[in-house]
């Protein structure tokens, strides 16, 4: 079986997981979707879609997960994980369940490093159901270590001439790596994909009406920025390194309109959206009848992330996350390489100068960038985890011995001593501003830090962190 690194900190990313309790939580679009990883357990995603044929309803629930989350065990020269979902409708009223499915599923690679990858495995189930306003829950078990999660979401099914007109949830649809169109339902999606489409449903519209559907999708101002020093000024609270997104700056990508002449009792509707490069996006779906008495909206926010996310492999990525332990000169020098075979020549005498020994100077490269990848699976929201200030604090000094949680705060400490001031890092949850599906930490800096971080980089420079 594989082991996964930091798993120090299991206990503690329960307080990080999304929740499942709540109104607001379980009707919000991003519900569903994994928020943090929890190692050792199974990260689902989930995405359930109402279809109507033959005027028979049905709940579709897309999920997906990466291969990194399930414990494979070797069998002769193959490895093997096996999973079960199981998924329920559940009348939200009443509590009862009305429908049930599982599905048992088995994933065979040739590779131990394919078992650690983030290439997302993807299903489908469907729930038969009539009428009603419902809870979808979906449980995943990864059978091997009987780990299990589960994800929540609400569905309705309206009745048909009832005239209560409805639209669905936004469902993303992309071309994955087997050239097929999928549904995207991670809360992550890769930068610059060719194929992007946006899909929703309407019903019980009335026989004969004519519906305009508009489709906007904007673009939000979003910090993208690495974490400065501990011992650093704190950024003001109207900052945008503070608020990490400013709602109220945002560019226009895209708007396309619909209209659907005499429209039946149900319809699909379905968007094409441009390639879209790292950043925070809203995607707003509207519909209006004729006489615009009958307005109804769903939004999704996008995040959009490097297309090997969370994965640090590109050049240009690896060169950038250097910058907790390089200097500026020395970043400057690797990025100013002419080609890319320099800057790769670059980027390797730099580790080497930093330890002369070649397994040494190894190690040190793999501890760093596994660091780097953990803090995004992590700590991630409207950037990268590694960027973020408890990103920057566990890539330099790895996972803390403990974590309180108090309302707003939370405080890691590296030591056993609660009087342990340059040991222990206060963060605290941004307030101002606060939209979308995402929260920023600010790590609350102190003059006191500066000496301790400079000994914990010089750690990291003469190899004695390993």
């Amino acid at each position: 079986m594989r082991s996964t690194a930091g798993i120090v900190l299991a206990a503690a990313l329960s307080i990080w997981m999304s929740g499942c309790a709540g109104t607001s939580a379980l009707d919000a679009p991003e519900e569903g979707r994994t928020e943090a990883y929890e190692p050792g357990a199974p990260n689902f995603d989930m995405e359930s879609v109402v279809r109507v044929e033959d005027d028979r309803a049905s709940v579709e629930i897309y999920y997906s997960f990466p291969f990194a989350s399930l414990v494979f065990v070797q069998s002769n020269e193959r490895f093997e994980a096996e999973y079960e979902m199981v998924v329920r409708l559940i009348d939200r009223s009443t509590e009862r369940v009305e429908a049930e499915q599982s599905d048992i599923g088995r994933l065979t690679v040739s590779s131990y490093d394919s078992t650690l990858g983030f290439h997302p495995h993807s299903g489908r189930l469907s729930l038969r159901a009539s009428p009603g306003d419902y809870v979808v829950r979906a449980v995943m078990t990864d059978v091997e270590t009987r780990a299990r999660a589960e994800r929540r979401q609400s569905v309705r099914i309206v009745a048909a001439g009832s005239g209560d007109a409805h639209l669905g949830r936004i469902l993303l649809e992309g071309t994955g790596s087997s050239g097929r169109t999928e549904p995207l339902v991670s809360r992550h999606v890769s930068a610059r994909m060719d194929s992007l489409f946006a899909s929703i449903n309407l019903y019980n519209m009335q026989d004969g009406s004519d519906i305009d559907v508009t489709m906007s999708l904007v673009r939000y101002e979003t910090d993208s920025t690495f974490a400065a020093p501990p011992y650093w000024f704190i950024p003001s609270r109207a900052s945008l390194a503070y608020r990490g997104v400013n709602y109220a700056a945002s560019d226009t990508i895209q708007i396309s309109r619909r209209s659907l002449a005499g429209a039946s009792d149900h319809a699909s509707v379905q968007f094409s959206l441009p390639p879209l490069e790292r950043g925070m996006y809203r995607l707003r779906i509207e519909s209006r009848d004729s006489s615009r008495a009958v307005e109804m909206v769903r939004e999704r926010v996008l995040s959009v992330k490097n297309p090997t996310f969370p994965q640090i492999s590109m050049l240009d990525d690896l060169i950038e996350s250097l910058a907790y332990i390089a200097y500026d000169n020395e970043i400057d020098y690797i990025r100013a390489g002419e080609t890319q075979a320099e800057r790769k020549r670059r980027f390797d005498a730099f580790w080497g100068s930093l330890v002369s020994n070649r397994n040494v100077a190894g190690n040190l490269v793999e501890l760093y960038y596994s660091r780097i990848e953990e803090a995004n699976l992590f700590f991630t929201g409207y950037k990268e985890g590694w960027m973020t200030d408890r990103g920057m604090i566990f890539t330099i000094l790895g996972p803390p011995v403990y974590i309180d949680r108090r309302m707003d705060l939370e405080i890691w400490h590296y030591s056993y001593g609660d009087r342990d001031p340059v040991n222990t890092f206060v963060f605290e949850r941004a307030r101002e501003g606060r939209e979308g599906p995402f929260e920023t930490y600010i790590l609350q800096r102190r003059p006191y830090y500066q000496n301790a971080w400079a000994r914990a980089i010089d750690r990291w420079r003469d190899g004695t962190v390993l």
